[in-house]
């Protein structure tokens, strides 16, 4: 059984991707660290966004997600950004 969830990409990885948005098939117990593994497999640009995954942050369904073991599930939404600092 698979599930889909929504990926959201923002600013440089945004740009780096070529896409903001885009939907995928996850398998039944897929986790996040497990979809970024498949993605950087699949395709250069994900190699080397995985490549700085120190760079970026992670958060499923609007909250941040320091561990990229949680699950995934239909319909949820996965977003990856860079750190966001304000002044």
């Amino acid at each position: 059984m698979s599930a889909r969830v929504t990926l959201r990409l923002f600013a440089w990885v945004r740009e780096r991707a070529g896409y903001g948005e885009r939907v995928l098939e996850v398998g039944e117990g897929e986790t996040l660290g497990l979809l970024l593994e498949r993605l950087a497999g699949e395709e250069a640009v994900w190699a080397e966004l995985m490549s700085e995954a120190d760079r970026l942050r992670f958060a499923c369904n609007g909250e941040i997600c320091a561990d990229l073991g949680v699950v995934l599930a239909d319909g949820d939404e996965v977003a990856i950004f860079p750190p966001v600092t304000g002044g």
